[in-house]
């Protein structure tokens, strides 16, 4: 067996007799932060707007339209550096960033962004994203056809999830740099759209409520409470 299976034993067995015996909890979940993913280290970003209405999925009419404004993303770090990104403006995604990958018309624009750039990322790390709209949005997602109002937006958040191990990725068997990635969307706050019309791509929200109410009243049980990886509450969960 090779010197790096051989690390990946010992250090598993480790954090399993940590979590085992009960002991020791912040510094167990340190440990097993370092051995499973989610500890410092460089990572891309993935990001979905903090707009108010949406369930998992949104659509703006126009991408000219939203690219005519700007967004950046700034993280403040747990050791004090900051890094602040910007994903697009004057008209066109930055290098390193697009938008997420979906099923979407001609010159529509999906509401979440991911970026190749590797950023030192860190459990603690704050998040601040700012928005410029220079005019009304219009868009739809799956019960509602909504518009984001003109005016400039900030939200704050701390990442719900941190993959991958890019620290120790070359010394673990089962992980390496590939697959890390921060996820943005803890949020502290959300941005609210103007809806012109009950009716979004997939029906209405009586729609929803008739075939998925069951489990969307208990998505909002189990994401009611979640935290990110600094330990605050998100609001609305994690399911928008």
């Amino acid at each position: 067996m090779d010197t790096k299976n051989w690390i990946g034993i010992v250090l598993a067995f480790v954090v399993t007799f940590l979590l085992m015996s009960g002991g020791a909890d912040r510094a167990t979940g340190g440990l097993a932060r370092a051995v499973f993913g989610g500890g410092p280290g460089e990572r891309d970003l993935y990001m979905k707007l903090p707009l108010d209405l949406p369930r998992f999925h949104w659509k703006f009419d126009s991408q000219a339209a939203v690219l005519a404004g700007r967004l950046e993303v700034e993280i403040r770090g747990h050791d004090g550096r900051d890094t602040t990104l910007v994903v697009f403006e004057d008209g066109a995604m930055s290098d390193g960033w697009r938008a997420i990958e979906t099923d979407r018309g001609e010159g529509e624009l999906y509401f979440g962004f991911v970026s190749d750039v590797r950023v030192p990322t860190h459990p603690k790390d704050s998040v601040i994203v700012r928005l410029d709209v220079p005019q009304d949005l219009a868009g739809q997602g799956r019960w509602y056809t909504a518009s984001l109002p003109a005016g400039r937006y900030e939200a704050v958040s701390s990442y719900s999830v941190m993959s991958g191990h890019p620290t120790l990725g070359s010394l673990l068997p089962w992980s390496g740099d590939d697959d890390a990635t921060a996820y943005i969307g803890c949020w502290r706050e959300l941005w609210p759209l103007r809806v012109t019309e009950r009716q979004g791509w997939a029906g209405t929200p009586e729609d929803a409520a008739e075939r998925y109410g069951r489990t969307l009243s208990f998505l909002d049980r189990v994401t009611g409470g979640e935290r990110g990886t600094d330990g605050r509450r998100c609001v609305g969960g994690g399911a928008r």
